[in-house]
């Protein structure tokens, strides 16, 4: 369980370079093409992806008019599709002017979009896999529990720290969490390189810990 934790956690930090590496480059292509779109559109909605997909320019947003625009992102199920319809085609009513290599980046964009769009969804997949396997794990119901920590950040926790057979006392854990409780912390809880993580009291309150911490 901890190495295939340990190879979906690796994955889904690829996935989310990606992401970021993607969203990154559709603004500067946007920037160019039209920045009021670039303003308007919300790179991490669907709506605004998809809308890319079909439409990247002001010019052709203009043309397809919001009777089309809004049937097509009601088609693909997006929310909102009415508001985002007249936000984009406010945008591009401000631009009139097409500037050089347009239509060039106009496909950049909108193969990049239908890309972004389809790492999205892998990232979600990935991440509800995560989520079975930590609600399965030994110490998934403990990690899950504490403030701050979400199941993502508990499956990165736990790819590295195992089981509980892994550490002989708390401090074990902690340390491997690059934590160690300090006697002025009364809570459970202190913030490492994972977030909050458990400690001496979540450890004690766990019957199935090896040896007391105490």
């Amino acid at each position: 369980m901890q190495q295939q934790l340990k190879l979906l956690v690796s994955r889904r930090l690829d996935l989310v370079a990606d992401r970021v590496r993607i969203t990154a480059r559709i603004q500067d292509l946007l920037t160019m093409i039209s920045p009021a779109l670039e303003k308007t559109l919300n790179l991490r909605s669907k709506g605004s992806l998809r809308l890319l997909a079909q439409w990247q320019t002001p010019a052709g947003l203009r043309r397809a008019g919001e009777a089309r625009i809004l049937a097509y992102l009601r088609q693909h199920g997006v929310r909102a599709a009415k508001a985002l319809t007249a936000k984009a085609l406010a945008a591009a009513r401000t631009q009139t002017v097409a500037v050089a290599g347009e239509a060039t980046a106009a496909g950049i964009v909108a193969e990049m979009a239908t890309d972004l769009e389809a790492v999205n969804g892998r990232i979600v997949a990935i991440e509800e896999t995560i989520a079975g396997i930590v609600a399965g794990h030994e110490l998934g119901e403990i990690v899950t529990s504490l403030p701050g920590i979400g199941t993502t950040l508990a499956a990165e926790f736990l790819a590295h720290a195992g089981t509980l057979t892994t550490y002989p006392s708390a401090a074990a854990l902690a340390a491997h969490a690059g934590s160690r409780r300090s006697p002025a912390t009364p809570a459970a809880v202190r913030v490492t390189r994972f977030g909050p993580t458990a400690t001496t009291g979540a450890y004690a309150g766990c019957s199935a810990c090896p040896v007391s911490p105490r």
